[in-house]
């Protein structure tokens, strides 16, 4: 049995573009219907734990969460670049698929008991050895799992990422507040990452009815694992630089000051990465159809950029602002700390929209090499951002760490305009009007916060919607053809 993606004929072009870009916009609403349901209730699942549990629980968690995620990216090691670029795959690629990734799940779980006890020990973390150990299901089952995903995404199966997400989330997450309510303590988390992956797992097996034989070649296993390493690699790389803060708040202050750092960055990663994951996830399969069609990929490429911007941007100004009432507001009075943290996360809002879709863009065109470097070099400035103002405190640790981002900015346009011809002036258009609108919003709110300086959500929550109101009315005046837009996503 072969799979075979379409082939663009000249004479059958325009068709292909017009087919691609529904197929794109309907992967779109699915995908950010998957963010909105599945990211919403996991962020109301994590406010009652964190008012549920203590500080030093949710911070060991925090650590133990770093080598899970890094396993569970290890373990894919690529699978959906793959799976997305190949024109032809058959049954035999797909169990080598399959069983490497199974082989590489495997063999990192077995690092990580390996080295329990030994970052247990360097992070000062009880309870952190067992709590790894625990954690090592989840990455088995994703091994298990992503390859059927993959497949499902080639055929822009979001929709059914999108239930699966959100079913999975909603499984876990009300395991976990039992377990806590219970007094499971740090355990329910641990449940709740187990339960999650597991469901998702089963619902990738359901969803594409595909199942892996015993078929395997060897010399394609070699080829997969040099790419897909690479792969893994700059994705491994760049989560650790996200982590790298992480890990070094728990060596340098401890736990509980890390659960603060986590649940700032928690909200921030609801705003950004969630908000534009979607986004880069259809990008990639979208990018990867087009990537013999120069102008028609940077077409979509700036299209899409535009549109996440005006999602996402306006989203973290609003919460660089709101931050310090709503933080404690949400999560209790203990988590002052952290609302404070959420104003120096401010410059993030580019980084946050340019940067999936650099790497979004890099894999499809296949510049492993540069997504590795690219990768590396934002995982050093992180190491030595974090080495220079851990010590100093968590708001300088995040203030450093965005303006590094900010940055890096340049070099990732830079490498866009290599393999795509979209340079700075073509980004700059696409995010001209978005960030001017956010601007006007966020001066507007600030004003409003300050003024007011509300003590309760629900005015908090009113002042957050005014904002909002200023700014769909400012972005419907200056870019009206987002009108006719919204009213396409309503029928899709």
């Amino acid at each position: 049995m072969t799979q075979s993606s379409e082939t663009i004929a000249e004479p059958g072009a325009a068709a292909f573009a017009q087919q691609l870009k529904r197929q794109t916009l309907r992967s779109i609403v699915w995908t950010m219907a998957q963010a909105a349901g599945d990211q919403l209730f996991s962020f109301a699942v994590f406010v009652m734990l964190a008012r549920l549990l203590d500080k030093p629980a949710i911070g060991t968690f925090a650590i133990a969460f770093v080598f899970m995620d890094v396993g569970r990216n290890f373990a894919t090691a690529g699978v959906s670049q793959r799976v997305a670029r190949a024109k032809d795959l058959s049954s035999r690629d797909l169990n080598t698929i399959f069983w490497t990734n199974v082989f590489l799940a495997a063999a990192y779980s077995m690092l990580i008991i390996a080295l329990a006890p030994l970052a247990e020990r360097a992070f000062g973390a009880p309870q952190l050895t067992a709590v790894l150990m625990w954690l090592t299901i989840p990455v088995m089952l994703s091994g298990a799992g992503n390859t059927h995903m993959a497949l499902r995404l080639r055929e822009f199966g979001h929709k059914t990422l999108a239930v699966r997400s959100v079913l999975a989330g909603t499984i876990g997450g009300t395991c976990a507040v039992v377990a806590a309510l219970l007094g499971a303590g740090i355990w329910a988390l641990v449940l709740q990452r187990v339960v999650r992956e597991l469901v998702c797992t089963i619902l990738a097996w359901t969803a594409y009815r595909w199942r892996p034989g015993l078929a395997f070649d060897f010399s394609e296993a070699r080829r997969y694992l040099k790419n897909g390493i690479d792969l893994g690699f700059a994705q491994v790389v760049t989560l650790l630089s996200l982590r790298a803060q992480d890990l070094g708040v728990a060596r340098v202050m401890g736990p509980a000051a890390l659960s603060s750092y986590r649940v700032a960055w928690r909200c921030a990663e609801l705003i950004g990465p969630q908000i534009v994951g979607p986004f880069a996830t259809v990008a990639l399969q979208t990018f990867s159809r087009l990537q013999d069609h120069r102008e028609q990929l940077k077409t979509a490429y700036l299209s899409m950029l535009q549109q996440c911007a005006l999602v996402s941007v306006p989203a973290l100004v609003g919460y660089a602002v709101a931050g310090p009432w709503l933080v404690p507001a949400l999560f209790g009075p203990q988590w002052h700390d952290a609302g404070t943290i959420a104003p120096m996360l401010l410059p993030l809002a580019l980084p946050f929209v340019i940067n999936p879709f650099v790497l979004a863009l890099l894999a499809a065109r296949g510049r492993i090499k540069w997504q590795r470097h690219l990768a590396l070099l934002d995982l050093a400035t992180t190491i030595a951002i974090t080495w220079a103002t851990v010590s100093h405190g968590l708001k300088w640790l995040a203030l450093a760490y965005s303006l590094r981002a900010v940055m890096l900015i340049p070099l990732q346009i830079h490498l866009v305009n290599r393999v795509a011809g979209i340079g700075m002036l073509d980004h700059a258009r696409a995010l001209a009007k978005p960030v001017a609108a956010a601007t006007v919003m966020g001066v507007a709110a600030a004003l409003s916060f300050y003024v007011v300086d509300p003590a309760g959500l629900l005015t908090i929550m009113a002042l957050c919607g005014v904002a909002a109101l200023i700014y769909a009315a400012i972005v419907a005046t200056i870019l009206p053809q987002y009108r006719k837009a919204v009213r396409q996503l309503v029928r899709v």
